[in-house]
């Protein structure tokens, strides 16, 4: 189904995916993004945050940064595991404007890690976050 195909429209059965609509209100011609799968949500001490949540901190803190991977061993802590376009890490100050917004955004004390790959599954994905 599509979103984008008005001849194709949106099937009706349960994905667990998770939409943001522009008023806050289950209508479907509303939704303005896709934010991630119901069981990938993280709950952290400041509430719900999505797969999408996370992508605009990470993209607002560095365009550079390719893949990202969210470990939760227990809150309030969070590693944060990150791949880049080039391969080399980010700059500290770019690397400390992450750690900070996704501080602020979950409460969680947070580290920033630059890793040179983080595994594909068999389905051609990668888990964002790992519990």
């Amino acid at each position: 189904s599509s979103m984008r195909n008005s001849y194709m429209p949106l099937i009706r059965y349960r994905t667990e995916d998770c939409v943001q609509t522009a008023d806050g209100s289950a209508d479907y011609e509303k939704i303005i993004r896709f934010c991630g799968r119901e069981k990938e949500m993280l709950e952290s001490p400041s509430g719900y945050i999505s797969q999408a949540d996370f992508d605009d901190m990470v993209s607002s803190a560095s365009p550079e940064i390719f893949l990202y991977q969210v470990t939760c061993s227990g809150l309030p802590a969070l590693s944060v595991s990150y791949t880049t376009f080039g391969g080399n890490p980010v700059d500290a100050l770019n690397e400390k404007k992450l750690s900070d917004m996704l501080r602020a955004a979950t409460g969680c004390n947070v580290t920033v890690e630059h890793v040179t790959a983080i595994s594909i599954g068999p389905s051609g994905k990668y888990a964002w976050l790992c519990r």
